[in-house]
């Protein structure tokens, strides 16, 4: 997917399940940011606990978020030049 990138199993499956590959970029990054606003609180701190728990602390679905952030980005710049 992101040519090199070492993503996580559960991230991967995170956002696989969310079937961001067929929709425009503006579109991807809404629906990932709506989406983790979405979790409810919990105890889950990491970008592996907490799609696993579907709950997180503030810090963890920041991260997530970041995360998530990241792996769409290296696959976007690694698509640039195909």
């Amino acid at each position: 997917m992101t040519h090199g990138v070492k993503i996580p199993s559960r991230l991967k499956n995170f956002l696989y399940k969310l079937q961001l590959a067929d929709l425009p970029r503006k579109k991807q990054i809404i629906t990932l940011a709506k989406t983790i606003s979405q979790i409810p609180w919990g105890a889950a701190r990491t970008t592996e606990d907490v799609p696993s728990q579907n709950k997180g602390t503030c810090t963890g679905k920041h991260k997530l978020l970041q995360d998530s952030l990241t792996v769409l980005d290296s696959f976007y710049s690694n698509c640039m030049y195909i």
